[in-house]
């Protein structure tokens, strides 16, 4: 596997990360996304939501891991509801996650549960790059690749994986 050639046009992408209710993929309670422009961050958006129904209770673990809870989301909307304006903001954009198998895997899941349709995708995965790019890694991890890749800027939490993912895609192969 080689590393994707870092272009022009490879510059202009939606960096993607989804927060998850519970273990069950389609469980997403939030989406962040930076929209990326001829290598320039342009604006970064996060929208809460409550789960699809059926999906939608709390797992203490991923309780712990991004600090959101029923509670919080009690008011928001569900996911069907706030996925047309997340898709709107992306356009025709390529996504960017860092771990592209379980982010996109859970938009997925999280349209087919709200019997919305997911348009085709045009994908990249910062951790199977650095995989590639970089294997003396300790770990690929995005703190890991942040640090490495001198990008480690940390804005608010909720949108710090889609922020971190843009910063690391368009800084091109890390120092």
């Amino acid at each position: 596997m080689s590393a994707p050639p870092i272009t022009t046009s490879a510059l202009s992408f939606a960096a993607l990360d989804v927060e998850t209710a519970n273990r069950a993929r389609g469980s997403i309670c939030e989406i962040g996304v930076t929209i990326v422009i001829d290598a320039r961050i342009v604006d970064t958006r996060t929208w809460r939501c409550r789960p699809p129904m059926g999906v939608d209770t709390f797992g203490t673990r991923q309780i712990r891991t991004h600090g959101i809870t029923a509670d919080e989301v009690e008011e928001e909307p569900r996911f069907g509801q706030i996925w047309p304006a997340v898709a709107h903001f992306i356009g025709d954009l390529p996504l960017v996650a860092q771990n592209k198998s379980f982010d996109i895997s859970a938009l997925r899941r999280a349209c087919e549960l709200s019997d919305l349709p997911l348009p085709q995708l045009e994908t990249g995965c910062t951790m199977l790059w650095s995989r590639v790019l970089h294997p003396e890694l300790p770990n690929h991890k995005l703190p890991t690749l942040s640090r490495f890749s001198g990008t480690a800027k940390r804005p608010k939490h909720r949108t710090f994986e889609a922020f971190g993912n843009a910063s690391l895609h368009k800084s091109g192969s890390p120092k």
